[in-house]
C-alpha cells in the first residue's frame, strides 16, 4: 500500500512472483502515504481537504478489502517521506498518532493472516537527477553522480520506518540502503545501472536488481514459509 515510491518495487516484485508462482496484486495512488488519517490540517483550503479525504478513503478501502481478502498471502507497503502531519478526527496531529494508526492497520491485517513487509525509503539525490548526471559524466559517474551518504540519507525517515521500529509492531523491515550506499557515500550508479529515472524514484532495472537480497530478506524472516503459491499485494 503506497504511493509512487511503492509502485517502484513493482518491477522486482512481478519478476519474482513469475518465477514463484505467486500471485502480484499492485494498487498505488500517488502522492498518497499508506496512512488512513487525513493528511491535511483542519483550517487547510478546500483543495488540500480534498485531496486528503481522496487519499484516506483509498487507504481505508483498500485496508479493508486487505483483511477481507482470503486470497492475500501478505501486503507490502512503502511510501516516501511527507513535509505535513496526520490528523485524527478530532484533528489533532503528532508522530504517535500516526504511528499507532498505522500499526493498528498493520495489526488488522496480521489478524487475518497476513505477513506484514515494510520496505524502508530510498536515498534521496535532492536536484541530482540520475540519467542526467551519468549521461555527462560518463567517465567518472560514480565519483560525480554520487553524494555523502549522510546528505542522501537525511530525511529519509518516513511514518512507515517509526512504525517498524515500534517494539510491539506486527511488521517486518526491509531497508534497501546497503543496496545503493556503502559507509560513506551513495551511488547514482551501481555495476552499469543507473539507480533512479529521476532524484528520488528507483528505475525498473535497479528495483529488479534487489530480487536476490529480497529473496533472502523473506527467507531470513520466515515470511510465506514454505508456500509455492502466494498472493503478495504491494499496495
Amino acid at each position: 500500500m503506497g504511493d509512487s515510491h511503492a509502485r517502484a518495487w513493482l518491477p522486482m516484485l512481478d519478476e519474482l512472483g513469475k518465477d514463484e508462482n505467486w500471485n502480484i496484486q499492485g494498487y498505488t495512488k500517488n502522492s498518497c502515504s499508506p496512512v488512513p488519517l487525513d493528511s491535511a490540517a483542519p483550517d487547510s483550503d478546500r483543495s488540500e481537504q480534498a485531496d486528503s479525504e481522496a487519499c484516506k478513503e483509498f487507504v481505508q478501502n483498500a485496508s479493508t478489502e486487505i483483511g477481507q481478502d482470503d486470497n492475500i498471502d501478505a501486503v507490502i507497503t512503502a511510501g516516501s517521506p511527507t513535509d505535513h502531519g496526520f490528523y485524527d478526527v478530532s484533528g489533532a496531529h503528532s508522530d504517535s498518532i500516526a504511528v499507532d494508526t498505522v500499526n493498528d492497520m498493520w495489526r488488522a491485517w496480521e489478524d487475518s493472516g497476513k505477513e506484514v513487509i515494510a520496505i524502508g525509503e530510498v536515498p534521496h539525490f535532492e536536484k541530482l537527477n540520475g540519467p542526467t548526471c551519468v549521461e555527462t559524466n560518463p567517465d567518472d559517474a560514480a565519483e560525480a553522480c554520487s553524494l555523502p551518504a549522510d546528505d542522501a540519507n537525511e530525511g529519509r525517515q518516513t511514518v512507515l520506518t517509526s512504525a517498524a521500529d515500534a517494539q510491539d509492531s506486527p511488521a517486518q523491515f526491509y531497508d534497501p540502503t546497503p543496496g545503493i550506499c556503502d559507509d560513506e557515500q551513495c551511488y547514482s550508479m551501481v555495476g552499469n545501472l543507473v539507480t533512479r529515472y529521476d532524484e528520488n524514484h528507483m528505475s525498473a532495472d535497479f528495483s529488479r536488481s534487489f530480487r536476490s537480497d529480497f529473496e533472502q530478506f523473506l527467507e531470513d524472516q520466515n515470511v510465506l514459509g514454505q508456500s509455492n503459491t502466494a498472493t503478495l499485494t504491494a499496495h
